[in-house]
């Protein structure tokens, strides 16, 4: 029964999100991807531009480079080296997208297909969470943090469309449940590949995934031989973990080597290309060259400690960004420093991990030049961290479960957490930064302008625009989305408290 009901609300949640899911009914060809880059259209942007550019290359051209007529559409986010096109962005999104690309292609909807692998990433990160909760409180609020991750926060708008977030976090989630409930060291090869697959998506985020490494290691390959000189035993085998991490390494340095020239050279660092301009005659083109300054393209040029302060404003407390505007709900894991008392020792393990990882996202990306995320919805970065804090906050959920100030706190911010998201998934994720000129015509509380297109009736959504603008207003379509997700709500509130009820 157990099985069925979780079955039942992760099937639901799939089926939601496939109704938000931006897209077109037809196989994009590279000419047609140009009149979709229009608000509210699946290539509104360049992440999502780029990361389909590279998947396309792949299977209609056979190649990593990319042709003219594919290249033209990925700008500003191209790159240019000995004389080929490539994509800017780190190419692991673009290979594990390919078989949902394949699939589409056949039902005449490629690009359709390949945006609604991300939904299905996103979903199966909400079990994940929701079965850490489950297991290291003994409780059913596992369901209420997996179902909070997915419907109130940009995590939502980010199932919808082709950018990483969700593939990233499905590798430090798997990374973590091996951690923390693993006893033996038969995942090591799978830790090894994650971390590879990880540095194939998303570069930075290998940073993420250090502290669970570092944990692992340290479980299942040291041990304190005499605990009050604190001597350190290390198994021999940790050297074959290690070779594990390198051969993850290996499909990284292929293609860097292959593609960038150069096995250490990342796809961010290559010569950006900011247009291109073709003939009249169609006999050649000229490339516009983008940023060209050495330091500022490399690495280390990316991140700089004087922009920690703003960039958390901008991550935490803004209105363009922030948590406080957009997903207030999680201000309430604030309550997790209250416990630290009061939580068993099974939570006290994920606990300190949690919160070291929560710390390293936020002190990454407030190092990080551009906090915006460039034209986003929500504080896109932070959706790893909303997945961590998600578990967090199912541990302060069972032993608050029974305050009602809480549970009236708790559901206060979480339907108006929702209303925000869900309006954010259902229309566009372009929204201007504040530091550009075109902010100028938006609301001083940028989600506001997310309301204003439905109220147009302006949406992304392919089930949406296909069978049921006709019949319907956006207005009634969102309103029928948000029951449906509070009915779900509503649902994991009584397993929850079903199983509580059980045990006692």
């Amino acid at each position: 029964m157990k099985f069925l009901s979780t079955l039942y609300i992760f099937i639901i949640t799939l089926l939601l999100i496939s109704l938000l899911t931006k897209g077109v009914r037809s196989n994009i060809m590279p000419s047609d991807v140009y009149s979709l880059k229009d608000y509210s259209q699946p290539f509104e942007l360049s992440p999502e531009r780029g990361r389909y550019a590279l998947t396309q290359s792949i299977v209609e051209n056979h190649s990593l480079f990319l042709p003219l007529e594919i290249a033209g559409y990925v700008t500003p986010d191209l790159g240019y080296i000995n004389g080929n096109f490539v994509s800017l962005f780190a190419p692991g999104v673009s290979f594990v997208v390919i078989p949902f690309y394949y699939i589409g292609k056949y039902f005449n909807a490629n690009q359709l297909f390949t945006f609604w692998s991300v939904g299905l990433a996103a979903v199966i990160n909400a079990y994940i969470i929701s079965d850490i909760v489950n297991r290291i409180t003994k409780s059913g609020f596992g369901y209420i943090a997996g179902l909070s991750f997915i419907f109130a926060t940009s995590a939502l708008a980010y199932a919808t469309t082709l950018y990483q977030h969700h593939f990233t976090t499905l590798i430090i989630l798997l990374a973590l449940h091996i951690t923390i409930f693993s006893n033996n060291t038969n995942n090591s090869l799978l830790m090894g590949v994650l971390f590879g697959v990880m540095l194939l998506i998303e570069y930075p985020a290998v940073i993420f995934l250090l502290p669970i490494i570092l944990v692992y290691m340290f479980r299942h390959y040291c041990s304190l031989q005499n605990k009050e000189s604190f001597k350190i035993s290390i198994d021999s085998r940790i050297m074959l973990f290690i070779l594990y991490v390198f051969i993850g390494i290996i499909p990284t340095l292929i293609y860097n080597s292959y593609v960038n020239t150069n096995p250490f050279k990342l796809s961010g660092t290559v010569e950006s290309v900011e247009n291109i301009n073709i003939n009249n005659n169609g006999s050649g083109y000229e490339i516009i060259k983008g940023e060209t300054d050495e330091f500022k393209k490399s690495v280390g040029g990316f991140f700089k400690y004087e922009n920690i302060a703003n960039s958390w404003y901008i991550l935490l407390l803004s209105s363009e960004r922030g948590i406080l505007f957009y997903s207030p709900l999680y201000l309430l894991t604030i309550l997790i420093f209250n416990l630290k008392n009061k939580i068993s020792d099974i939570e006290k393990y994920p606990f300190y991990l949690l919160v070291s990882i929560n710390f390293a996202v936020l002190l990454l990306y407030g190092m990080w030049g551009d906090p915006w995320g460039g034209w986003a919805f929500g504080p896109r970065y932070l959706i790893p961290f909303f997945a961590f804090s998600s578990i967090l906050l199912g541990i302060v959920f069972k032993y608050y479960a029974y305050s009602h100030w809480f549970k009236l706190s708790y559901f206060t911010l979480l339907v108006y957490s929702i209303l925000i998201n869900v309006a954010g998934a259902l229309t566009t994720n372009a929204i201007v930064p504040s530091k550009e000129a075109e902010s100028a015509l938006m609301p001083t509380i940028k989600y506001l302008y997310n309301f204003e297109l439905i109220g147009f009736g302006k949406s992304s959504s392919f089930i949406y625009n296909t069978y049921f603008s006709k019949y319907i207003p956006l207005t009634v379509f969102y309103i029928l989305i948000i029951a449906i997700i509070v009915f779900l709500l509503f649902l994991a509130n009584k397993m929850s408290s079903d199983k509580i009820s059980h045990e006692n």
